[in-house]
């Protein structure tokens, strides 16, 4: 911190002879902050929550229902003139709920050429807890300072293409241009915290990191992607880069409901011994309307000697294509190939790779394969400011008929054990469209359906669906409890998702909006330790959100956001429900107080948004 202080009165030095031999900064300044309430809730004491003390996780009290649950400012200020700038920028999180969303602080300086580099000091303070293997924050402060203090100098040079930089502690610096010349010499080498390199032109682009940190495989090559652009006048290949693999087609509307994408690969450390694989993506444009693309995970292992069948079992292949046609608008195609082969291990079961190596607890479990996609975006067909986009993906996977498996067993006590195998689908249909109605009014809507196929609660446990029976339910209350919603939930689909959203600009400086979102079987009911007298809980609930909100322009500079959210959980029992026969008054009242306290940790029924900014 003494180097950081010693940093900042140098450069305080330096700021009046700038000033001296130039014209003064152009300043800037902004600042934005956002808040939400949670109200109309039960007056229970919440021990799960913070109070507003980000140090101190306590139990607070909700007076007349009222709670607030995010208030987040972030403000910063930048001082600006010809030859260097400083830009100090911090955040404050009153009521961050994880460990990786605290508040922070940064301080950047800028020489801006210096023999052509640009020199950058930064300084920040943040509060997450960074420990790897204590990664939840601890409320420590001494541990959190010493772990999230970043303290450089970063040296670049940009020009015509070429990208170079250096990075290094600024304490090391200080050391460097100490009196200890000679003797610190070598840390220029030695102690750099990165170097980078970069090139690009029409013809091809390129990225080297070097990390300067020790780690358990030695591995000091962060990034190394490469991309030649237009061989042969149609083909773009581009290696080890995970960043732009979906190929998902997107109206990107105020109502979008997010297709899976059916990525692969990874962001490889090709150092590392256990990511030693290449990503390498294939573009191939043939004319102005078709592009097709292929991405491979290309194993760079070479121990590991895999060969072709082991490759294609993994997710290593990914292939598609789009068709642009005139005056229509995009259509898109393609699958993630993946093709798993039998094994027969000598004296053990015989099947499928991934189904041998399932732990015991995962028995019956599916296993994802191939999927296929197909969409069109229909940006052109209905006139300038409407688009309607539909698409369909099927995800193809295979399970151990547990039942099945072990009558085979039983029944040929000569043979090897064969895993009796099911096959299962996954079928996920959209729909979505955006238009502009008129110089008022615009709209926007996206539907999602989704359905598996081929898996039922017999195939795995060997028994029909019965579901609860009348003695079940004197003891547990049931709600949406159905052999439907239980597979949704082990092939973890939403069955049905509808988003809609009208906008409505009044005038220049003020718009309204509504906006609606209905989930189906959009969750299971929350862990319930019921107290006595009452019945325990199981099933899933019905979840809609009705949403108002009005954004206003009160400046060039200024804007004002406002909404309030409605969530109408549909299929929470009341207390009354959860009364077992047997149950006393004073236990009822002890009923009604836990229900009551459960449903406002676990269900917030209107919860008002107000964000502002401000950019000088």
């Amino acid at each position: 911190m003494k180097k950081a202080l010693a940093i900042l009165m140098a450069l305080a030095m330096i700021v009046p002879a700038v000033f001296a031999t130039g014209p003064a900064p152009e300043v800037t300044f902004g600042l934005s902050a956002k808040a939400e309430v949670q109200m109309i809730k039960e007056n229970t004491t919440d021990t799960f929550e913070n109070s507003g003390d980000a140090s101190q996780p306590v139990g607070s009290f909700n007076p007349k229902g009222l709670k607030v649950t995010e208030f987040v400012t972030d403000d910063w200020v930048n001082f600006d003139w010809a030859p260097m700038s400083i830009k100090a920028e911090g955040k404050w999180d009153a009521y961050s709920a994880t460990g990786d969303d605290w508040s922070w602080l940064k301080v950047t300086a800028t020489w801006k050429d210096l023999f052509g580099f640009k020199i950058d000091y930064n300084y920040s303070q943040d509060n997450k807890e960074l420990d790897k293997d204590n990664p939840v924050y601890t409320g420590n402060a001494t541990v959190i300072d010493s772990k999230n203090t970043s303290n450089e100098i970063v040296a670049t040079y940009d020009k015509d293409g070429v990208k170079f930089w250096t990075k290094y502690d600024a304490s090391d610096v200080l050391d460097m241009l100490s009196v200890n010349v000679g003797a610190q010499a070598d840390s220029f080498l030695n102690d750099f915290k990165e170097i980078g390199f970069e090139f690009t032109n029409d013809e091809v682009a390129t990225k080297l990191v070097y990390k300067n940190v020790p780690s358990a495989y030695g591995a000091t090559i962060d990034a190394a992607t490469i991309e030649a652009k237009n061989l042969f006048g149609f083909w773009t290949v581009l290696l080890n880069n995970s960043d732009d693999i979906g190929y998902r087609l997107s109206l990107g509307s105020d109502s979008k409901i997010e297709p899976p994408q059916f990525k692969i690969g990874a962001d490889n450390k090709i150092q590392d011994p256990a990511k030693k694989a290449m990503n390498a993506k294939n573009t191939m444009k043939f004319g102005d309307n078709l592009t097709v693309k292929a991405t491979f995970v290309v194993p760079a292992d070479k121990d590991s000697h895999m060969n072709i069948s082991d490759w294609l079992k993994g997710d290593n292949a990914l292939v598609g294509a789009e068709f642009v046609l005139a005056d229509v608008g995009t259509l898109g195609a393609g699958a993630k190939i993946s093709q798993d082969y039998v094994a027969n291990p000598a004296g053990t079961s015989s099947g499928p790779t991934k189904l041998l190596a399932q732990a015991a607890a995962d028995q019956g479990k599916v296993v994802k394969g191939s999927a296929f996609w197909f969409d069109a975006k229909l940006d052109k067909l209905l006139g300038e400011d409407k688009a309607v986009y539909v698409g369909v993906d099927a995800q193809l996977g295979y399970y151990n008929k547990v039942e099945d498996t072990d009558k085979f067993a039983t029944d040929n006590p000569t043979k090897v054990a064969e895993i009796q195998v099911g096959n299962t689908t996954v079928i996920d249909l959209y729909g979505e469209t955006k238009m502009k109605l008129s110089d008022m009014i615009s709209f926007s809507a996206g539907a999602l359906f989704s359905l598996g196929t081929g898996y039922d609660v017999k195939a795995v446990s060997g028994a029909d669906w019965t579901g609860p029976d009348a003695t079940d339910k004197e003891g547990t209350f049931y709600s949406n409890y159905t052999e439907a919603n239980v597979l949704n939930e082990l092939y973890s689909i939403t069955p049905f998702e509808l988003k809609a959203q009208v906008d409505v600009n009044i005038n220049d400086t003020v718009a309204v909006y509504v906006k609606d979102n209905f989930k189906a079987n959009a969750g299971a009911l929350p862990a319930f330790a019921a107290p006595a007298g009452a019945k325990d809980v199981e099933g899933y609930y019905q979840k809609n959100v009705l949403g108002l909100g009005a954004k206003l322009k009160a400046t060039e500079k200024s804007s004002l956001e406002v909404s309030a959210d409605i969530n109408m959980f549909l299929g929470t029992p009341a207390a009354s429900d959860l009364y077992t026969a047997t149950a006393t008054d004073a236990q009822k009242k002890d009923i009604d107080s836990f229900v009551a306290e459960w449903k406002s940790k676990e269900f917030n029924p209107f919860a008002v948004k107000v964000a502002y900014s401000y950019k000088y």
